[in-house]
């Protein structure tokens, strides 16, 4: 079973929150995201000069520079943050 869950708030956390990414997200709107999800994971976020925060905005700009137009799912920047950021926020892992 996939254990991998999208950001939730922390009164409600069948209620996903409402931070979208999409092309005008930028790198800022990709930080606000991981740190939304690394913190309701217990995990300490991370600064904006972060490999992981580059490296996801950088396939959000690919994304949209290929033609893409709807916003980024949840799920899809889930698979980013665990490729780019497996140690902090050891993601699918049951605790």
């Amino acid at each position: 079973m996939d254990q991998r869950k999208p950001p939730t708030d922390k009164k409600n956390r069948d209620k996903s929150i409402d931070i979208t990414v999409t092309q005008t997200s930028g790198k800022l709107g990709v930080l606000m995201w991981l740190n939304a999800y690394l913190e309701l994971e217990g995990k300490e976020p991370v600064s904006e000069n972060h490999s992981a925060v580059e490296a996801i905005h950088q396939w959000v700009e690919t994304q949209y520079s290929t033609g893409r137009e709807e916003p980024i799912s949840n799920a899809e920047i889930l698979v980013q943050v665990t490729i780019h950021l497996k140690q902090e926020a050891k993601i699918g892992e049951q605790t």
